[in-house]
């Protein structure tokens, strides 16, 4: 699964970017990912496999999708949609092993 290095939401371009951390504003938790819809980049943690990176990629899309949208999901909803996602990509053989 390759990460590009950056990709087309609702016309806008964001970069993507591989960081070692994710620093949070409320210093509460970790992250993997995050949006910085201001500088139009998603943020990816460098430690995690590439599958866990692409996983991480397909939920901050749901994000910008969510906030383009304004469809008010949870966070718990875009995890599952995540991760089913992921699955079907996987499972339909949608995706490329070894990128």
């Amino acid at each position: 699964m390759k990460i590009p290095k950056k990709i087309n939401i609702g016309g806008i371009d964001f970069k993507i970017e591989i960081i070692k951390d994710i620093s949070n504003d409320l210093n509460i938790a970790e992250y993997r990912g995050k949006v910085l819809f201001k500088k139009d980049k998603i943020l990816i943690l460098d430690s995690y496999s590439n599958k866990g990176k692409f996983r991480t990629l397909l939920h901050e899309i749901i994000h910008i999708l969510d906030d383009n949208y304004r469809l008010e999901l949870t966070e718990e909803l875009i995890i599952r949609l995540a991760s089913g996602l992921y699955q079907v990509l996987k499972d339909n053989k949608l995706l490329k092993e070894g990128d």
